[in-house]
């Protein structure tokens, strides 16, 4: 079944977590928590928010995760913990949209693992509820995959639309902000998939009355 659902706005979002270097069983936590958010008519950014997060779990950073992130010890001692910072994303998002509805704002990564994983293992981490927003996610490289018939990663994205990264790899604020970005050049003539627990929605961003539309 089909049915048509039309954002005015893309919230682009791009966790870091806890790691260790060669360690791919991890109880990774979120550490910072971006947010750039892109209006589709105007084309630009209109807001952006960015928290740090005090892990629990693994409190102490390893010396890996400070080089890879550029997070330090001290600025995620001086963070809430993360059922704080989750309410703040959620009334952050109400600013836009009271109710969080579709219409007004969806979210963006790039790629699923960000929300499937990170978020919703957190979520589980500190037994909160997964919101219903995070149930549709715009996967930007997906998009990329179906325009140009190759998977890129965020540096190969932006080096296809001639351009290159901006600010410091693994800060999630810069890798968030490169990633709109690549939503306002693609634009008009790119396509998305929108990523849920089961199944894939495939979605085309089109320039009529300001808004992102896609089909599921």
């Amino acid at each position: 079944m089909y049915r048509l659902v039309a954002s005015r706005l893309i919230a682009v979002v791009d966790f870091e977590a806890t790691c260790m270097r060669a360690v791919r069983q991890f109880p990774f936590e979120i550490i910072e928590f971006p947010c750039v958010v892109v209006d589709v008519e105007k084309q630009e950014v209109v807001s952006e928010w960015q928290r740090y997060v005090r892990p629990t779990m693994n409190p102490k950073l390893s010396e890996f995760c400070t080089e890879l992130t550029g997070i330090t010890q001290a600025q995620v001692d001086a963070a809430d913990p993360f059922p704080t910072v989750y309410n703040e994303f959620l009334e952050y998002l109400r600013s836009f949209s009271p109710d969080i509805h579709p219409r007004d704002i969806i979210l963006a990564s790039d790629g699923p693992w960000d929300f499937r994983d990170f978020f919703r293992m957190q979520c589980s981490f500190s037994d909160l509820p997964v919101p219903k927003v995070v149930h549709r996610v715009l996967d930007v490289r997906k998009a990329f995959q179906h325009v140009y018939h190759n998977r890129y990663n965020l540096e190969g994205m932006l080096e296809a639309l001639g351009m290159q990264f901006e600010g410091r790899p693994h800060c999630g604020l810069d890798d968030t902000r490169n990633i709109a970005r690549i939503v306002i050049q693609v634009g008009l003539s790119s396509q998305f998939h929108v990523n849920t627990p089961s199944t894939s929605f495939h979605g085309h961003w089109r320039g009529s009355a300001s808004s992102f539309f896609f089909f599921f």
